[in-house]
Parts: C-alpha cells; sequence; structure tokens
C-alpha cells in the first residue's frame, strides 16, 4: 500500500503510517517513520504525481549499516545529544546511500517523539533511513495516539 500526505507527523499520530508501511512524501525528512519501523522516503513533486497516478513507486533497496548503542542512556543525556554525537561520527558522507538500524539496551528504552528526533537527522547523515524496531512501549504510544491496534 503506498500513503502520501503532507506532513510526515500527522502520518504517525493519524496512524497513516505504520510498522511495515511505505510512506512517501515531498518532505525530504520522511525518514522520521523509521522511528516506528516504517520506511518513509522524501521525493520530487513529479515523482509523487507518478505514484499517484501510477499507485506505486519503485525503489532500489539500499545496503544496510547496524548501529549498537551500548549500555544505558544517563538522564541528561537527551536524543538531540545522541544524534548529534552519532552525527560527529559519521559526518554528512560516512552513511551516505545507506539503510542503518539501530539496536541497543538504551535504544529499546527510547520513547516515540526520541525516536523521531533521531530519525529526523538521517538527512543530515546521508542516510536514505534510520530505523528502529518497534518496542511494545512504542507500540502502546501509537495505538494510543491513533485508537487503532498495531502489532509488531
Amino acid at each position: 500500500m503506498l500513503i502520501w500526505v503532507s506532513e510526515t507527523h500527522i502520518a504517525i499520530d493519524s496512524g497513516l503510517a505504520w510498522p511495515g508501511s511505505t510512506f512517501v512524501s515531498t518532505d525530504s525528512h520522511a525518514n522520521i517513520m523509521g522511528s516506528i519501523g516504517s520506511f518513509g522516503q522524501g521525493m520530487g513533486d513529479q515523482d509523487i504525481a507518478a505514484a499517484w497516478a501510477k499507485g506505486y513507486v519503485w525503489f532500489k533497496v539500499p545496503a544496510s549499516i547496524r548501529l549498537n548503542l551500548n549500555g544505558i542512556k544517563p538522564a541528561n543525556v537527551s536524543a538531540k545529544d545522541i544524534v548529534l554525537n552519532l552525527l560527529s561520527i559519521f559526518g554528512a558522507n560516512k552513511l551516505l546511500g545507506y539503510s542503518v538500524e539501530i539496536y541497543g539496551e538504551a535504544v529499546d528504552n527510547l520513547s516515540l517523539s526520541e525516536r523521531i528526533t533521531i530519525s529526523s537527522m538521517a538527512t543530515e547523515m546521508g542516510a536514505i533511513i534510520l530505523f528502529f524496531t518497534p518496542t511494545p512501549a512504542v507500540l502502546n504510544e501509537l495505538n494510543s495516539l491513533t485508537g487503532k491496534n498495531m502489532k509488531l
């Protein structure tokens, strides 16, 4: 199923995107869908028009990198701190064109908003998307927002 709306946060909050779905938008930060385990891709206006006309799109599957964030996030460290540290390590080119999967004990305890903060910086790191595996807590938060019953 192909989904399109103009605002990526609305797509998450209203349940138009869900774990395992594909989402396209003219927003270059559509990759925030990785925060819920959905593939999000920003596209140009003509590509979006073609997607609407055809009802589907074609993507080249990017190579994948796994990042393990070890340890527990200290209370005084924010999601923005984490992603800015990743940006200082990887810069704008080392993850260029990759799909990045993020795992680790600290990651499992990140809230939906923290995951969105980190995923939104994929563009600045050159990555296609930063994926998180949805946890039961994130699914509960999504279900509360959307009134739906999303499952793993």
